[in-house]
C-alpha cells in the first residue's frame, strides 16, 4: 500500500460516502507509533472525526463495543462507520479530546494510573 496515493483515494471515497459534506482538517500519523494511520475530518454538522486505517484499524472496535454494551462509564468515541477499502480496514470515529498519556507530565501521572488500572480490570 502506497500511503500517499492510498490516502488520496480513501479521502475521495470518504467524500463520496458523506456527499462532500466534510472538510479535511489535517492528516498526520498518530504519536503512539501504532501500525495504523490516522487523519482528522470535520463533517458539515461540525462533528469532528478521526479516520483510522491500516491492518490494526479495527482492533479497537471490540473494546469500544464492550464498553458501550456494559455501560461502563469510560468515554469512548462513537463509531460512525467501519469498512474495508481496497483490502485495508478503515474506521471512522467521532473525535473526542483527551490528553494522550505520553503528554501527561510525570508529576500528574499518579492521578491517572489508578483510573487506568481500574478500567483495565
Amino acid at each position: 500500500m502506497d500511503k500517499p496515493d492510498f490516502q488520496k483515494r480513501l479521502i475521495a471515497y470518504i467524500e463520496m460516502i458523506f456527499n462532500s459534506n466534510i472538510r479535511f482538517e489535517n492528516i498526520k500519523l498518530p504519536p503512539q507509533g501504532m501500525s495504523s494511520s490516522v487523519f482528522f475530518v470535520d463533517l458539515a454538522n461540525d462533528t469532528k472525526c478521526a479516520v483510522k486505517y491500516g491492518n490494526d484499524a479495527m482492533k479497537d472496535l471490540p473494546a469500544v463495543n464492550i464498553i458501550i454494551e456494559k455501560q461502563l462509564h469510560i468515554p469512548v468515541p462513537v463509531v460512525i462507520d467501519a469498512f474495508v477499502f481496497e483490502n485495508v480496514p478503515v474506521v471512522i470515529f467521532e473525535r473526542i479530546q483527551f490528553p494522550l498519556f505520553e503528554s501527561v507530565s510525570v508529576g500528574e501521572m499518579p492521578k491517572y494510573i489508578p483510573s487506568i488500572v481500574k478500567n483495565l480490570h
